[in-house]
Order: C-alpha cells, then sequence, then structure tokens
C-alpha cells in the first residue's frame, strides 16, 4: 500500500479519524497491544477499520465474488437476451476440434498399447507413470536396482512406441 494512502480509524467516540498509511503504521508500532486486534479492510484504496464481525462478511462477500467470477471465467455463461440476439456467440472461434480429435486418437492408441504390455510392464508404467514415483523409490520399494529399473523404463517405452506407431 502506498505511504500516503488514506486510511480511516475509529476514534473514542466512535467517528472515524483520517490518516495516511505511514501514521496507521506508526501507531501500530507505538500502540501494538491496541492495534493488534484492530481489523482493516481495503476499500478503494483505502483501508477502513471495521468490526470483526464485518471484517468476516466483507471478506465472505470478496472470496464469493472472486469465486463467481472464476465460474463466469471457466464456464463462459451466456445471457439469453445476448442469446436471441447474436447466434454466433454459441460457435467458439479459438477452439481447435483436429487438435481435439487427434488427442482423442492418440490416447486411444495409447490405451490399446498399454492393454498389450504384460503385468511386470505395467505395473513398472502405472508406478512411474500413473503413480509418479520415482525410479528409485520404485527400486526401494521392489528391491529391483534402480538402473535395471530405469533399463526395463526405456524397453517398455520403445515398446509401446513402436505399438502406437504402427
Amino acid at each position: 500500500m502506498k505511504a500516503t494512502a488514506k486510511c480511516f480509524v475509529k476514534n473514542e467516540v466512535g467517528q472515524y479519524d483520517e490518516i495516511t498509511y505511514d501514521e496507521l503504521c506508526k501507531y501500530c508500532e507505538a500502540y501494538p497491544e491496541e492495534y493488534a486486534s484492530k481489523k482493516f479492510f481495503p476499500l478503494q484504496g483505502m483501508l477502513l477499520e471495521v468490526t470483526p464481525e464485518q471484517y468476516k462478511s466483507l471478506y465472505r462477500d470478496l472470496e464469493r465474488q472472486r469465486y463467481l467470477k472464476n465460474l463466469d471465467d471457466y464456464y463462459n455463461p451466456i445471457s439469453l437476451n445476448e442469446l436471441k440476439n447474436d447466434k454466433s456467440m454459441l460457435i467458439k472461434a479459438n477452439v481447435d476440434v483436429f487438435k481435439i480429435v487427434e488427442t482423442g486418437m492418440l490416447l486411444e492408441s495409447l490405451e490399446n498399447a498399454l492393454n498389450q504390455l504384460n503385468e511386470q510392464e505395467m505395473f513398472i508404467i502405472n508406478a512411474l507413470f500413473f503413480e509418479q514415483k520415482t525410479d528409485t523409490a520404485l527400486a526401494r520399494e521392489t528391491g529391483i536396482p534402480r538402473s535395471t529399473i530405469t533399463s526395463r523404463k526405456i524397453k517398455i517405452l520403445k515398446k509401446l512406441k513402436s505399438i502406437i506407431e504402427k
């Protein structure tokens, strides 16, 4: 926050006094026990002293607004009024259909290739790539040397590549 930013602090009468952010910091250092329990809410570039209940309520509302904005960004909702006026909004121009189809085909061929692996090969692939274990962790767990795990992994990956490229 800027040193010259406005802060509003309640006085003994219950009215707000306007001070700068630097002055607030000095008060906090001079009277730490008094200012430790006070809550300040940022509002339009200023700090406003609020009660703990108001602070909770304001932050709950702020978090709700962030959550709703994230939902809007993720789902990209369309107003029914806008839909009546502009039907072209239904089509997303930035979607690469070819890439989606290509990825789906690659996933399908990977699944077929994984089904052709034997039990030991599938165990190694599952541990290393799906459970995200390291070669060293898998070697410790199975008692097989790490170099053997690594060489088997390379061999299995080459096998998968050759199956997928068929």
